[in-house]
């Protein structure tokens, strides 16, 4: 009756349920512990390109979650900003088109802290910071 309430949602077989939030952005609802998924998408359904890129994040991941933490290492507000709050985590991906994704980290003893590393063709290019 009140379909037009419910956030619309899409199953991936690998990622699982992701749900539409905001203008043109689908979320995984991920299991505690799995790194959480964002893709971009149409209002119906995330871009077939962007699944296909955040499939491969999870499978293979580990690998750019490394070359994140070195390029971290190489910026010296990030290197500050790490001194000061305990163990680095990979919390997800986010896939804003093929060719662009960024790496998101937290910090274990600051709840609060967010670190992404943006990736531009393959490559990554810049280092956000936010308490």
């Amino acid at each position: 009756m009140f379909k037009f309430w419910r956030t619309p949602e899409f199953t991936d077989p690998e990622i699982g349920i992701l749900k539409r939030a905001g203008k043109g952005m689908w979320y995984s609802m991920s299991k505690e512990g799995a790194p959480s998924i964002t893709v971009e998408g149409s209002k119906d359904r995330p871009f077939q390109q962007s699944l296909d890129v955040a499939r491969r994040l999870l499978r293979e991941g580990n690998h750019i979650t490394s070359v994140a933490e070195e390029f971290l290492t190489q910026d010296s507000q990030a290197t500050e900003f790490l001194q000061s709050g305990g163990k680095l985590i990979c919390d997800g991906f986010t896939v804003y088109e093929p060719q662009e994704i960024a790496v998101e980290f937290s910090l274990s003893d600051w709840p609060d802290a967010m670190i992404t590393v943006l990736f531009k063709g393959g490559q990554p290019c810049e280092v956000q910071l936010a308490d």
